[in-house]
């Protein structure tokens, strides 16, 4: 959407540029433009991770969008001033609404899975207060934010080691993004990656302010030397944090490997697995021990790591299971008690999710649901319980 509403406007203004048409005119479309352009990012921030299914995949991608993202950079006006060297400003009007429309273009078959409700509501005031909310209650997104915000004066007032800068920035870039996609919860990302470009463009325009004015109290040298150093040391206060952040996130992978291997979970987005993954809660049973019984309130859905279990209905056995395998989820999916007993063979070591982090995740996304109901319909084929006057009937 946001690159076809850059091609249309920038086709309008190549039309009006070359009928010699209104100056208004002209600057009304360029400022539509402007604004739309202005959503690409967030917009492309919250789609990739929606695209990839590991962490290392979502880092992989962000490498290569620094990539595209400096090569443009450097590309876009060198072609422009080819064009305006050859033809003239239409020529590269037509080229930017052409690129615009082929970007459109390629995104018509693209679709991601979501959980969120109420996405596409137009209230623009609202999700900037959610996003602040958002990251007001999380220090490690606080953190890179302020990292972020803190870059950016350096562009401005280096001209000698800007390709270096840009090569840094490209660097930063992977993991701020990679990172922010992680810790953000799948409805406020939008919010959150639109605050992100929103800081950077007030930092980047104070940075433009403040740099001549550090330059003219302290000299060239002097203010590039403080300019310079002003995100290294804030790197450098920060590194305990950070060291901490990677080392959780880098933890966590082995819990998203775990999750992705469920049939269930293999269709959601790479944010919502994260999210379950960071939910998972470690529970030691002892063999011999029930997890839950016959006719229980179904709260919890459960992934064994290690040992095994057996699944008795009606007090008989039904099945055994062993690492890798789950089981809760028929009774949160039904909305019924417990349909059957799990005891522990052995000593076990279980991860599990509540009943409304699982809910959400699941029935949020059809593919996801689809397999969540094949595996319950297969259960019950296997083991219907007894009728039972205390629990409401199955739907």
């Amino acid at each position: 959407m946001v690159s076809a509403v850059r091609a249309g406007a920038t086709t309008g203004t190549a039309l009006l540029v070359a009928a010699d048409g209104s100056v208004a005119a002209v600057y009304a479309l360029a400022a539509v433009s402007t604004v739309a352009a202005t959503l690409y990012r967030p917009a492309h921030s919250v789609l990739l991770p929606s695209l990839c299914r590991t962490p290392y995949e979502l880092a992989g991608a962000n490498v290569v969008r620094g990539m595209l993202d400096s090569l443009a950079t450097l590309v876009g006006p060198l072609v422009a001033a080819v064009l305006l060297e050859a033809r003239d400003v239409t020529a590269v009007l037509v080229a930017a609404a052409l690129a615009s429309a082929w970007s459109a273009a390629l995104m018509l078959p693209v679709r991601t899975g979501t959980v969120a409700a109420g996405r596409n509501r137009a209230r623009p005031l609202t999700d900037v207060v959610e996003g602040i909310m958002a990251v007001r209650g999380n220090r490690d997104l606080l953190l890179l934010l302020g990292l972020a915000a803190a870059q950016t004066p350096t562009e401005a007032s280096t001209l000698v080691f800007l390709t270096v800068i840009g090569l840094g920035n490209a660097v930063v870039d992977i993991g701020l993004f990679t990172v922010m996609a992680r810790l953000t919860s799948d409805d406020v990302m939008p919010r959150v990656f639109g605050l992100l470009e929103s800081v950077i463009a007030l930092s980047v325009g104070t940075g433009a302010i403040l740099t001549p004015v550090a330059i003219d109290l302290l000299g060239l040298r002097p203010a590039l030397v403080v300019v310079g150093l002003l995100g290294p040391a804030l790197v450098a206060l920060a590194w305990r944090r950070l060291r901490h952040l990677d080392t959780s996130l880098v933890g966590r992978d082995r819990e998203i490997g775990q999750l992705r291997a469920v049939a269930m979970f293999r269709p959601l987005p790479l944010p919502v697995v994260d999210q379950l993954a960071r939910g998972l809660e470690l529970s030691s049973i002892a063999g011999g021990s029930t997890v839950f019984a016959q006719g229980d309130e179904g709260d919890r859905f459960y992934l064994i790591e290690a040992g095994s279990a057996e699944v008795l209905g009606d007090g008989m056995p039904v099945a055994t299971l062993g690492p890798g395998d789950l089981f809760g989820e028929i009774a949160l999916l039904r909305r019924v008690p417990r349909t059957a007993t799990v005891r522990a063979r052995t000593d076990l070591q279980l991860q599990s999710l509540t009943g409304d982090r699982f809910l959400t995740a699941v029935t949020g996304v059809p593919a996801s649901a689809h397999q969540a109901w094949a595996r319950v319909d297969a259960a019950l084929d296997r083991f219907s319980p007894a009728p039972n006057k205390s629990s409401p009937p199955t739907p």
